[in-house]
């Protein structure tokens, strides 16, 4: 079974472990937090209100991690993700199915209530009108 949790404060031996052995997985691609205060500092970035991270657990172990960052909030919905496996469970299609897990959490239980801002509405109204095609998922 594929768990989707945020990390917390208890999780560092074994992150830090399972970053450890995947040094060969991630050194060209992305920068994981490697010691204590390393770690310290990603919960604490981790806490901020324009982020979000999520470990990916399969058996209770961690599987992979799941970032989204830089969230911007209003009429220009926006943020990055960012995500890597580790070593031993890469290629079984886990970060696929903790990728959906991650965007329902992140679309509809942590969705911000874009329909209801009037400004919004009169910004998109004004660009259907100029014919300006648009994506209006995050309204759905």
């Amino acid at each position: 079974m594929i768990l989707l949790r945020e990390p917390t404060l208890q999780d560092e031996a074994v992150f830090l472990s399972a970053m450890q052995k995947s040094i060969s997985l991630h050194h060209l691609w992305v920068k994981t937090p490697l010691t204590h205060e390393e770690f310290q500092a990603y919960i604490k970035r981790s806490e901020q209100e324009n982020q979000k991270s999520f470990l990916v657990l399969k058996n209770n172990e961690i599987a992979g991690v799941f970032n989204i960052s830089e969230i911007v909030r209003g009429c220009f919905q926006n943020a990055f993700l960012g995500f890597y496996a580790v070593a031993g469970f890469e290629n079984q299609g886990i970060m696929s199915a903790g990728l959906k897990l991650v965007l329902k959490c992140f679309f509809e239980e942590l969705k911000h209530p874009l329909k209801n801002q009037k400004h919004c509405q009169s910004y998109i109204k004004k660009l259907q009108q100029k014919k300006i095609v648009i994506s209006l998922m995050l309204l759905q």
